[in-house]
């Protein structure tokens, strides 16, 4: 049975309004860290706000230098027994999470998910860099 314009326009509303209701789930967000040339093991949070269990979750951050160097991903008290596969090249990591199992959801709330830690470069100039998300 071919598809009208009427039913086309009412399926297309309702998958409109799943995406908007989707986005409005989850915000994540970055900090603003001070580091030395030459620093170990920096932290840098990224943080999860939401607003309903949560059962995994990817993104895409992009960082302006080549003067940190990712050396570990770890997770913090808010992933319990979660998988984390992250792929780092050229200033952007990509990383996605996935809970094990229902038991393990991320609940809601706010807080950091996932330090990120990086080792600064001995010859690294003193300025501001970027992280997008």
């Amino acid at each position: 049975m071919a598809m009208n314009k009427k039913h086309f326009a009412i399926l297309l509303g309702i998958l409109l309004l799943g995406i908007i209701i989707a986005t409005g789930i989850v915000t994540m967000t970055g900090d603003s860290i001070d580091a030395v040339k030459g620093a170990q093991n920096v932290i840098y949070p990224i943080y999860l706000d939401n607003s309903k269990d949560v059962v995994g979750f990817q993104v895409e951050i992009n960082y302006s230098t080549n003067y940190l160097n990712l050396i570990g991903i770890e997770p913090t008290s808010r992933l319990n027994n979660a998988k984390i596969v992250y792929n780092n090249q050229d200033n952007i990591l990509k990383i996605a999470v996935l809970v094990n199992n229902e038991s393990n959801k991320i609940t809601a709330g706010s807080g950091a998910v996932l330090n990120l830690i990086f080792n600064v470069s001995g010859n690294a100039l003193a300025g501001n860099y970027t992280f997008d998300l």
